[in-house]
C-alpha cells in the first residue's frame, strides 16, 4: 500500500494488484461518486488458505444518492437489484462515511 496526496487530500492505493478483478474498482479521496457499475471481484479462498469455500465473489456497487443525478441514481439501483436476483446468496455490507452518517443516524434509518 502506498499513501499519497491527491489535490491536498490523503489517498491510499495498492502498489501491486494480483487479482485482476480489482483493476475495475475505482477509488479516490473525493466525495464524487466513482463506481458506475456493479463490479464483481472473485476471490480464490483456497489459494489464501481457507478450505470451507473455494471462491467468494464480493461486489462493488454504486452508492445511493449518487452525486451526478437522480437518473443515474435510479439506474444504479436497478443494476443492484438485477445483480441481487442473479446471485445464489447475498450478504450485504454497507459502508458509510462518518460525515454522512447523520447526527441521529438519519442515513442509516433511510436505508433500512
Amino acid at each position: 500500500m502506498i499513501s499519497k496526496t491527491v489535490n491536498g487530500l490523503p489517498h491510499i492505493e495498492s502498489e501491486k494488484v494480483e487479482n485482476l478483478d480489482l483493476l475495475k474498482v475505482k477509488t479516490s479521496p473525493f466525495s464524487k461518486s466513482e463506481t458506475r457499475f456493479v463490479t464483481p471481484i472473485t476471490i480464490n479462498l483456497k489459494a489464501l488458505g481457507y478450505i470451507d469455500n473455494e471462491f467468494v465473489t464480493l461486489v462493488d456497487t454504486p452508492g445511493s444518492e449518487d452525486t451526478e443525478s437522480p437518473e443515474i441514481d435510479m439506474s444504479n439501483s436497478l443494476g443492484i437489484i438485477k445483480a441481487i436476483f442473479q446471485a445464489k446468496t447475498v450478504r450485504p455490507v454497507i459502508i458509510f462515511s462518518y460525515k454522512n452518517f447523520g447526527g441521529r443516524y438519519e442515513k442509516l434509518k433511510a436505508l433500512i
